[in-house]
């Protein structure tokens, strides 16, 4: 076959592909085609010039010396590669790391009343790494948790309390130095281990010398009620007023430990 044609008024041309393969095209379709896929950009004056290239290279056959390396172009639809099983593994880690790095991420602003009957507004941030192993019911630890004044506006207030993997649940002045402390608490069996395994959950923290200290829980707090929200990640993210939070408190299913610095614990790690 030396050369295939159209059929009809439309002017065609013809288009040598792979395996000396003849297909026809009208000519405005393989002017069109051609500065698409060679990514021509064209001026009114330029489009006889393509175009007169075009047709000088749809009058050489297959068997054409001159053709085999001057034959720039093929009309075939290319099909890219699928992408690999690798690839779409690393895409598909790479998405859960984004959903789970930033997706349980909650900042919000409470209010604290503390034991003089002040009221403050503190800034909370807490972010959870949720475990859920096959086969488990799993955990969530915490990968961030932030605490500090927003207001009031006063000279003494500490500096912004940064100790993941705790979480607070007091904090106040000590009344006899107006010694600022935090007490905090966990979630997770690790964070005990890591405190030596008090025969309580919780660790304190006072603020001295310009720095955020952390010591055994002080017996003189054991049985004090909390005015912190400790919370999950149901509950962290919406603001929280007084009446809010002792709302939420108030819930059965909060665990009591979560609610004040309980005297005995139980624990099933």
């Amino acid at each position: 076959m030396t050369g295939c044609w159209g059929s009809g008024t439309v002017p065609r041309i013809r288009i040598w592909g792979r395996a000396g393969r003849c297909w026809s095209r009208s000519t405005d379709e393989a002017h069109q085609y051609w500065i698409k896929t060679h990514e021509i950009k064209t001026s009114p004056h330029e489009d006889s010039n393509i175009f007169t290239k075009l047709s000088l290279l749809n009058s050489q056959g297959p068997n054409d010396p001159s053709s085999k390396s001057d034959r720039p172009m093929n009309f075939l639809p290319t099909r890219k590669a699928p992408l690999s099983y690798t690839t779409l593994a690393l895409l598909v880690v790479a998405t859960y790391w984004l959903w789970s790095h930033f997706a349980n991420r909650h900042h919000w602003k409470e209010e604290v009343q503390l034991q003089n009957g002040e009221l403050l507004t503190v800034n909370r941030s807490i972010q959870f790494d949720f475990d859920r192993p096959i086969g488990g019911v799993g955990g969530s630890d915490v990968i961030e948790s932030t605490l500090e004044i927003s207001s009031p506006d006063r000279k003494d207030s500490p500096p912004q309390w940064r100790h993941p993997p705790f979480l607070p649940l007091i904090f106040d002045r000590n009344p006899d130095n107006n010694e600022w402390f935090i007490v905090a608490t966990f979630y997770m069996c690790t964070d005990w281990y890591s405190l030596g395994r008090p025969k309580l959950p919780y660790t304190e923290f006072r603020y001295r010398n310009g720095t955020w200290i952390q010591l055994p829980l002080s017996e003189n707090l054991i049985g004090r009620e909390g005015n912190i929200l400790v919370p999950n990640g149901r509950d962290a993210g919406p603001d929280y007023s007084l009446q809010m939070k002792r709302d939420k408190l108030s819930d059965p299913r909060v665990s009591p430990e979560y609610k004040s610095i309980v005297r005995a614990w139980k624990t099933y790690c």
